[in-house]
């Protein structure tokens, strides 16, 4: 470096030194962008995929523990007109049901997520099957096969089904929680990185201004110094 320096003049050699401490800090700003680009990304993937679908499949799952208990209570209720009573409900929770269940379904992705998705829809279809008959029959009045219809039919279909929710919701917040601690990891990796870029631009720009100020202030060797005092003139 000395040797470059050597054979350029004071001015090209304050340029030379500007033009490196800005280059230096320019990488460590870009750098910085590039790390926040990841860490916003990372965030967005989150809001746009696990985080939502966790929601709507906690809304799923809110329909179904309400459609559990209100079909139970039909059946063990001493009124057969709860029944009709509760169709309008009923058929609504089945329709909402049904459109997050389509929605879920788009963001569906590894090989584990659409072979329990699967499950769950096999199961629905059990569910809702179970439920209708249990419902059927306490219209007609037929009390004693509603309950058995409960018994034997709908409340096992109904635990397989809330299990295999309970497990998708599971998987969606195990992701939530890989992303966050990506995310985390993406931040604390990025902020020891620009401290370090930062000490070594530091440096580097305290160790270049001191060699501009060498070679303009003292002679490289081999070069004639000046005389200190003109001599006087007589």
């Amino acid at each position: 470096m000395t040797s470059l320096f050597k054979h350029l003049s004071v001015g090209k050699r304050l340029g030379f030194g500007f033009v490196l401490i800005l280059s230096l800090f320019f990488v460590t700003t870009l750098v910085a962008i590039i790390k926040l680009n990841t860490v916003a990304a990372a965030a967005d993937n989150l809001l746009k995929d696990p985080l939502a679908t966790e929601r709507m499949i906690s809304d799923w799952y809110r329909n179904i523990h309400t459609g559990v208990r209100r079909t139970t209570a039909i059946a063990k209720s001493s009124d057969p007109s709860l029944a009709t009573f509760f169709a309008a409900d009923q058929e609504e929770s089945t329709r909402t049901s049904g459109i997050l269940q389509k929605e879920i379904a788009e963001h569906m992705k590894s090989p584990d997520e659409v072979a329990l998705f699967k499950e769950i829809g096999v199961q629905r279809q059990a569910y809702i099957s179970a439920r209708n008959k249990v419902v059927e029959l306490k219209k007609d009045g037929k009390i004693d096969e509603a309950n058995t219809a409960l018994d034997k039919e709908f409340i096992p279909a109904s635990v397989i089904y809330v299990k295999k929710i309970e497990e998708m919701l599971a998987m969606q917040r195990k992701q939530i929680d890989d992303t966050s601690a990506e995310i985390q990891q993406t931040y604390q990796t990025s902020r020891i990185l620009l401290i370090v870029l930062s000490v070594i631009a530091a440096l580097l720009s305290v160790l270049c201004a001191w060699l501009m100020t060498i070679s303009i202030t003292r002679p490289w060797p081999g070069q004639r110094q000046l005389p200190r005092k003109w001599p006087r003139v007589i």
